[in-house]
C-alpha cells in the first residue's frame, strides 16, 4: 500500500476549520458573518475532492477481485461508519430519555430511520451518507480501471462533463413515510475531479526544483470564495454547488497543493497538521453540540469562539481516541483479521 501523502493531512484538517469557523460565525454573526453563511460548504467540498483523489491513489491500481473489494469496503465503512452510527443513535436515544438539545434533532422514527438507511442527514449529516454514496459509486470506476486503465481517465472525464452538463440535480422526498435527500449527483463533480486527480498523481509529478512551499498561499483561495466575502469583491453571489466556477477554484487549489507544494514543506507537513487530520472527522462530526453549548455563554464573541474552538479539539480529540480509532481497528480486526489500513 502507499504511503502517506502528510501535506494532505493538513489540508483535511484546515477543511474541518473552515467548516468549524463557518458554522461558529454563521450562528453568531462573529466578524460580520462573513466567514459564514455557506462558507463551510468550500470545506465539504474540500473533503470531496480529497476523498476522491484518495480512493482513485489508493485502489484504482490494485487488482479488483473480491478480496481487494471486500478489504475496501470493510476499510471505507469502518473509516467512516462507526462514529455517524453513534451520533444518529445519541441524537435519537437522548431526546427520548429527557436530555435535549446535545446532539442533532431527529424527533421522529422515519427521520431517525431514514438517517440509519442513508437517506438523508440533518444538518452537516447529510455529507456522510453522501460518502458512502461516492464509495460505491467507486466500484464501477475500480471495475472499469481493472479492465482498461486509459478507459478510467476517460469514464471520470466523461463523467465530469455528463454531471456538468446536466446539472447538478438534489433528489427529495418521501417514500413509505420515510423522507429522502439524496445529493451525491448535485456534488458528484467534486468526487471526480479529485479521482482525476490522483490518476494523474500516480503517473506525473511535478518537478522538484519548481516546487516551492509559497505556493501554499493559494490557499488563502478558499475565504475569497465565502459567499459574503466574494459577493463583496465582486459584486455578485455565486452559485455554490450549481457554480462551475467554484468547482475550478477549489480544484486548483487542491491541484496546486497536491502537486507544487513540496510533500516535506513545512507549511503544510507538521505534527500539528497530521493532528488536525487525524482527528478531523470527528471535529466535522461533533463540534455542533459544542458550538451550542457554547452559545449560551455571555461572553463577547471572539472569547466564545476561543472558548469554542478549544473543546471542539478536545473533544474530537478524545473522540478519536475512545471511540474513532479502537472502533477501526475493531471492525478491521473482525472483518479482516488484521488493523491495518
Amino acid at each position: 500500500m502507499v504511503g502517506q501523502i502528510r501535506k494532505l493531512n493538513s489540508l483535511r484538517g484546515l477543511a474541518a476549520l473552515v467548516v468549524v469557523v463557518a458554522h461558529f460565525s454563521g450562528a453568531t454573526g462573529w466578524l460580520g458573518g462573513y466567514p459564514g453563511k455557506g462558507a463551510g460548504q468550500l470545506g465539504v467540498m474540500l473533503f470531496f475532492v480529497l476523498s476522491g483523489f484518495l480512493m482513485a491513489y489508493l485502489y484504482l491500481e490494485q487488482p479488483f477481485r473480491q478480496r481487494t473489494l471486500w478489504r475496501y469496503l470493510v476499510a471505507r465503512g469502518a473509516r467512516v461508519v462507526p462514529l455517524f452510527a453513534a451520533v444518529v443513535g445519541a441524537s435519537a436515544l437522548l431526546p427520548r430519555l429527557g436530555v435535549s438539545g446535545v446532539l442533532y434533532d431527529l424527533p421522529t422514527r422515519p427521520l431517525v430511520l431514514s438517517h440509519v438507511l442513508l437517506l438523508s442527514g440533518k444538518s452537516i449529516l447529510w455529507t456522510i451518507p453522501t460518502e458512502l454514496h461516492f464509495y460505491l459509486l467507486f466500484v464501477v470506476f475500480w471495475w472499469v480501471a481493472s479492465r482498461s486503465p486509459a478507459a478510467s481517465a476517460l469514464a471520470v472525464l466523461g463523467s465530469i462533463a455528463l454531471s456538468l452538463g446536466f446539472g447538478t440535480p438534489r433528489f427529495r422526498g418521501e417514500f413509505a413515510s420515510i423522507p429522502y435527500d439524496l445529493r451525491l449527483a448535485q456534488v458528484v463533480p467534486y468526487f471526480l475531479v479529485g479521482m482525476l486527480f490522483g490518476i494523474v498523481y500516480r503517473r506525473w509529478s511535478f518537478p522538484e526544483h519548481r516546487q516551492r512551499s509559497t505556493y501554499a498561499l493559494v490557499l488563502l483561495a478558499i475565504p475569497v470564495m465565502y459567499p459574503q466575502v466574494f459577493e463583496a469583491m465582486f459584486g455578485f453571489r455565486h452559485g455554490l454547488w450549481n457554480d462551475p466556477i467554484v468547482l475550478i477554484v477549489v480544484a486548483a487549489v487542491f491541484g496546486v497543493v497536491l502537486f507544487a507544494v513540496p510533500d516535506d514543506s513545512t507549511a503544510l507537513s507538521s505534527r500539528a497538521g497530521d493532528f488536525l487530520g487525524q482527528i478531523s472527522y470527528s471535529l466535522y462530526l461533533l463540534h455542533v453540540p459544542v458550538m451550542w453549548a457554547v452559545r449560551k455563554l455571555t461572553l463577547p464573541d471572539t472569547i466564545r469562539f476561543t472558548i469554542f474552538l478549544v473543546l471542539s479539539l478536545v473533544v474530537a480529540a478524545v473522540a478519536f481516541q475512545v471511540f474513532e480509532r479502537p472502533m477501526q481497528r475493531f471492525l478491521r480486526r473482525r472483518l479482516l483479521g488484521q488493523s491495518g489500513y
